[in-house]
């Protein structure tokens, strides 16, 4: 119901270091990488879409968010539909919390 989900704004993001955050990329991008077996691809970037509210600090540098954003975008292009769809949802969780940082793909992505 809608105030199920108005209530969700009321959910504080749990804090978490950045040194775990940058480990749990790092594992979630492998799992992401062209070799792995689809089910893996797919585990990995459902995960990358789950773990995106804990991302501010990488998202904000450019390094990393490049990194982020180019696994995304070779997710895309996954021959596995189920993974391809998994990579816009990626897409879609970035355009809404950090809509400032997706012109630079913008080209890529379409």
């Amino acid at each position: 119901s809608c105030e199920r989900i108005a209530a969700l704004e009321d959910v504080s993001v749990p804090e978490i270091s950045p040194e775990v955050t940058d480990k749990m990329l790092n594992a979630i991008v492998d799992g992401m990488k062209e070799e792995r077996a689809d089910p893996i691809r797919l585990s990995a970037t459902i995960a990358l879409k789950n773990s995106l509210l804990f991302t501010k600090k990488n998202m904000e540098t450019t390094e990393e968010r490049n990194f982020i954003m180019q696994s995304i975008c070779q997710a895309t292009q996954c021959k596995d539909a189920k993974v391809r769809a998994a990579a816009y949802e990626c897409v879609v969780q970035i355009a809404f919390q950090y809509y400032d940082k997706l012109q630079d793909y913008m080209m890529t992505l379409f």
